[in-house]
């Protein structure tokens, strides 16, 4: 089978742990490295619910587009990528974002109910691939700290990961809180991927907070990672 090729377009409580950025990233299970994307082939998972509709993106100003290429082929096609951040609250989103949860974590992560939370009270960013949502972030505001961000969870689909685009992704989304007056970001991650804390701290400048033991109870280490945004963030990845 031919790799997946893609043009890109810009256009703690209880914390599900954050995916591999270069699975690149993040929680538990399989994950997202930049590269050059151009995408040869790639069959995309069906619906979870025959009757669901599918999501369409409201026009909005918060869409960020650019162009990606998921391999160096030169002969591929490759496809429009787009990220986005979903504004409105439509349960007819809630189908799709629990389909990219059991595509990517060992366990579930939300019911209809958290994930009709997060579309109303948090913020949800997508990127699609033509019009297929093919990834989802789930971001909430600490009580702690108002002015901090914490990144729930990051799901891309099968097929997707591994070609840089959850550096990519979470590098658009860091954007878009910074743009917006958020003076820190922060995440949960498996002590064990080490993959993951690579890639925050290298590509971002995530730091490490404190080391949480059996977070979840399921006797694993975690770390809390944190990001000030209140400078610069690092040049973009590479195409």
């Amino acid at each position: 089978m031919r790799s997946p090729t893609a043009r890109f377009t810009d256009g703690a409580p209880a914390l599900t742990v954050c995916p591999d950025p270069a699975d690149e990233e993040g929680p538990p299970g399989p994950r997202a490295q930049p590269a050059d994307l151009h995408v040869h082939t790639l069959q995309a998972a069906p619906p979870p619910f025959e009757d669901a509709e599918p999501v369409v993106p409201s026009a909005s100003p918060k869409r960020t587009m650019e162009r990606y290429h998921l391999t160096r082929s030169l002969d591929s096609e490759g496809y429009h990528l787009e990220v986005n951040e979903l504004d409105q609250h439509d349960a007819r989103q809630i189908a799709l974002l629990t389909e990219l949860d059991l595509l990517t974590y060992s366990e579930p992560t939300f019911s209809r109910f958290t994930l009709g939370a997060f579309l109303r009270f948090g913020r949800v960013f997508t990127i699609t691939a033509d019009g297929l949502v093919i990834g989802a972030t789930h971001c909430m505001r600490s009580f702690d700290d108002p002015g901090e961000v914490v990144i729930f969870n990051m799901a891309l689909r099968p097929g997707w990961r591994g070609h840089g685009l959850g550096t990519r992704f979470l590098y658009r989304i860091l954007e878009k809180l910074q743009a917006a007056g958020n003076r820190s970001v922060s995440l949960v991650v498996a002590a064990t991927n080490g993959r993951a804390i690579t890639v925050y701290r290298t590509k971002f400048g995530f730091e490490n907070v404190a080391t949480l033991e059996n977070e979840f109870g399921n006797g694993h280490e975690y770390l809390l990672m944190r990001l000030a945004l209140d400078r610069p963030l690092p040049d973009a990845p590479a195409h």
